[in-house]
């Protein structure tokens, strides 16, 4: 198994930004530019990217070539679709994106709320029209099981449907915390179908606020040596949401000797 980071890291901070400006394009870049020279500095050579907007089918293809030039260093990309979308239409034209990025993983929040005006639940006919969209495309499609705030898409036992329809799975972590599920579990459960995880921290009960490793109940050892069991070959990424998390993380990886394969 290999190692890399998601983008999120600054994605707290550019949230804010970006309800001070109209000028999107410049601030993804922005986003771009300092979440990959802070990957290149730790060594990463796999880089997820995230949305960071709802909308980044609308906002960000007229930068497109400027954003594959600032990720062309990675060697491999995943991409991190929207966790909310309008329409399978627009979901679509966001995994399109990430198509266009060189990513051959796609990762699916499998439940939409309807948190913002305009957003509504998904439906399970929807969530199967975009697993068959990432096929016919030859994507992975990566559904990934949600936190405690969200009353679906849980357990490991609500991802059956989706994964006999040809889905694999992201498994994050601290998201299975949240709802005090060992995420061992959903490697016991689906084997060779979970090809991507999410690694960060979590506690029961509480936020999916990505806590850094060993700030939370998540036992990464127990997971990661069960990954290394199952002889997992594709890629886990540390989804924290500051540069602290991060060192914090590798430190505490680097105390349990874990290999960090970059």
């Amino acid at each position: 198994m290999r190692f890399g980071l998601s983008t999120v890291v600054y994605e707290p901070e550019f949230r804010e930004l970006a309800l001070a400006t109209r000028n999107l394009e410049k601030l993804y870049l922005e986003y771009i530019d300092i979440a990959t020279k802070f990957a290149s500095k730790l060594g990463f050579k796999i880089l997820e990217v995230s949305g960071l907007f709802d909308n980044p089918h609308q906002i960000l293809p007229p930068i497109l070539k400027r954003i594959k030039d600032s990720i062309k260093v990675f060697e491999e990309i995943t991409y991190h679709t929207p966790i909310r979308f309008k329409s399978v239409k627009a979901m679509k034209e966001c995994i399109m994106l990430g198509k266009k990025l060189g990513a051959k993983k796609i990762v699916i929040h499998p439940h939409f709320l309807a948190l913002t005006p305009g957003f509504k639940e998904s439906k399970p006919e929807e969530i199967l029209e975009l697993i068959k969209f990432c096929k016919k495309q030859g994507l992975i499609s990566c559904l990934e099981n949600l936190p405690s705030e969200i009353p679906k898409y849980n357990r490991p036992e609500e991802f059956d449907f989706f994964v006999k329809k040809g889905a694999c799975l992201t498994v994050d972590t601290g998201h299975a915390a949240t709802i005090n599920v060992d995420p061992v579990a959903f490697l016991d459960r689906f084997g060779k179908k979970v090809k991507h995880v999410h690694l960060q921290d979590g506690l029961p009960g509480m936020p999916d606020i990505h806590y850094a490793l060993g700030d939370g109940e998540v036992d990464y050892v127990k997971f990661l040596n069960k990954l290394k069991e199952m002889k997992f070959e594709d890629f886990v990424i540390l989804e924290l949401l500051s540069e602290e998390t991060v060192l914090k993380s590798l430190k505490k990886l680097k105390q349990a000797s874990i290999n960090i394969n970059l």
